[in-house]
């Protein structure tokens, strides 16, 4: 039951407490520890727009090095996720250079219909390498694409 409330849309916890008292308790159970769960975060949303509604046009010198530090922060903190997610998702050479050249490519160049035949060329090139379509040994490669001329011994 976790996994089905963490695949679907929106906060997995809200839904697993739902989930959990609809199970034991029935609806009404259930409807009411959803709107007891959801109440503290919806006051503190209002609240929280309530008071965005009176600040001034300008705020003061600190409030704008605070914004900045976590501007900062923020810009660290998915920086260390994405090196994080990618020590776990590229596991192989394939992976770490079609990230690169997919990556290099998407840099280069920015259109609607580029992003979708990136992905098109890294499925069709997985299959290529999973299917030893493509040789998986440099020595092979450099063999099978890179031949010498044969030369006549006369």
């Amino acid at each position: 039951m976790f996994a089905l409330c963490q695949a679907l849309p929106g906060p997995g916890s809200t839904k697993m407490i739902y989930a959990i008292n609809i199970i034991r308790s029935g609806f009404t159970v259930g409807i009411l520890s959803f709107f007891l769960w959801s109440l503290p975060g919806a006051i503190a949303a209002y609240g929280l727009a309530v008071g965005i509604s009176r600040i001034q046009e300008t705020l003061p010198s600190p409030v704008y090095a605070l914004l900045s530090g976590l501007n900062s922060a923020t810009v660290g903190i998915i920086a260390l996720a994405a090196v994080q997610l990618s020590n776990k998702a590229i596991t192989d050479k394939l992976a770490r250079i079609m990230v690169f050249f997919g990556g290099t490519a998407g840099m280069l160049y920015n259109a609607l219909w580029y992003y979708p035949v990136l992905m098109v060329v890294g499925g069709i090139t997985t299959i290529a390498w999973d299917l030893h379509w493509i040789p998986h040994n440099m020595h092979t490669f450099k063999r099978v694409f890179f031949r010498r001329p044969e030369q006549n011994p006369n």
